[in-house]
């Protein structure tokens, strides 16, 4: 690092941006960041001069950011110092709840420096302001361009799924008008808002992930029970076989839904990223209308491509993967209750084949005893008297069984007939 580099005018700022959640003070943002303020002011040395501002506005109902500036006025410093805004890492801590992300913009007037120096010089900014956090990854140059005739420098971690994820600009004022031209167009307010767009679309994708490796493990419980499916398919006892595929069949359908809640998430992200894109392409639009012609605003340009290029490229991947599992889940589900719908009619076979059983035999038993009676009954003058001849060739007792046995077997024989054309009959009705 150059010790000899000089700046001036530097300034740290601070844009956050949070999502409040129920029941939390909407302005929860702004009381953590005067809070913050109050307690890195304490920290700072007084030679830097320092004069704080923080600007609060809310976005709609329950997103809120701030601009956290701090400003060493009419100071030069050696770029290393630019370690003392940022004593023992405090402003890079937990102090500001921004569930929606935040960056850091870095701005100083290089002295008597060279254009061909400024990358290093940014590089080195970067590196002194995160000196003192000896846990974090610095992170890498990602792109540059030139608004208002000065170049503006980005650093960020590409792994945005880290918990130590940063975001930092560094723009070097090299020419007289820029000061003025971001006060006239008011460039901050767009350069918040551009900012927070790209907030929103990388806490979608990240969200997301944490949906598909939901989804994921909800797939790994669904094969574990069909694992416990295909076990039971040697069970003998049907009660019990029944029983523990009922209970299967929940436990799948439980873990469907949840499933289906995974995916509806993971749309619902997608979306997310769609729409933010389109409002950060919409907003680079407006900008190109404020910066001058010889300026290149493509490091967000950039960003913009990325996004479109990997994040909701993977987020469709990751759904068709998922959908394409639950139509697996569906088809397991459907087999289960064929199983037990197969298993159920065995079971009514069997009670069927015992009625038939008791029937047939509750039958027989009557009828004997009928004929039975009418042969030996005590009563004489109520038994059958049968002498054998060719009119009545059969004991009349004999008659009345084989009567009764031969009627039953022709309604038996009708009722097989009638019954499958009953049912064809029975579900062509409940179709229509």
């Amino acid at each position: 690092m150059s010790q000899e580099q000089l700046i001036t005018n530097t300034s740290i700022t601070l844009y956050a941006f949070h999502i409040s959640q129920a029941g939390e003070d909407p302005k929860q943002l702004e009381i953590d960041g005067r809070k913050f303020s109050y307690k890195l002011e304490r920290r700072l040395p007084l030679n830097l001069n320092i004069i704080t501002s923080l600007d609060f506005s809310s976005v709609d109902h329950n997103t809120s950011r701030i601009d956290l500036t701090f400003f060493s006025q009419s100071t030069t410093l050696k770029v290393e110092d630019l370690c003392q805004f940022n004593p023992k890492g405090l402003f890079l801590d937990n102090a500001i709840n921004a569930a929606l992300g935040k960056t850091f913009l870095i701005y100083a007037e290089p002295i008597n420096a060279l254009y061909k120096d400024y990358r290093r010089i940014a590089d080195n900014c970067v590196i002194s302001f995160l000196k003192q956090n000896e846990v974090l990854l610095i992170p890498k140059y990602n792109s540059e361009g030139i608004i208002f005739g000065s170049p503006i420098f980005e650093y960020e971690n590409r792994d945005i799924t880290s918990q130590q994820t940063i975001h930092i600009l560094v723009w070097l004022n090299s020419n007289p008008n820029t000061t003025q031209k971001v006060a006239e167009t008011e460039f901050n307010n767009y350069l918040m808002t551009l900012l927070l767009y790209r907030a929103k679309i990388i806490l979608a994708y990240r969200q997301s992930k944490l949906w598909v490796q939901a989804g994921e493990q909800i797939e790994d419980d669904i094969e574990n029970l069909s694992t416990q499916f295909q076990t039971l398919k040697t069970e003998t006892n049907t009660d019990q076989k029944l029983k523990k595929l009922n209970i299967l069949l929940d436990k799948i359908g439980i873990n469907i839904f949840e499933y289906s809640h995974c995916l509806r998430e993971l749309r619902e992200r997608q979306n997310t990223m769609r729409l933010n894109g389109d409002n950060y392409g919409l907003l680079l639009k407006e900008i190109r209308e404020l910066i001058i012609e010889s300026d290149r605003i493509n490091l967000f340009q950039n960003f913009l491509s990325f996004m479109r290029r990997k994040y909701l490229i993977e987020v469709q991947l990751d759904l068709e993967y998922l959908l394409a599992a639950k139509d697996l889940f569906e088809e397991i589900i459907a087999t289960i209750r064929c199983t037990i719908e197969i298993e159920n009619v065995k079971g009514d076979r069997t009670l069927q084949n015992i009625v038939i059983f008791l029937g047939t035999s509750l039958g027989i038993g009557l009828i004997i005893s009928i004929n039975y009676n009418l042969l030996y009954n005590k009563d004489i003058s109520m038994q059958i008297q049968w002498q054998p001849n060719l009119s009545v060739p059969f004991h009349p007792v004999i008659a009345g069984i084989l009567w009764s046995l031969g009627i039953g077997l022709i309604f038996g024989i009708l009722i097989l007939w009638i019954k499958p054309r009953f049912a064809h009959f029975w579900k062509f009705i409940l179709k229509r």
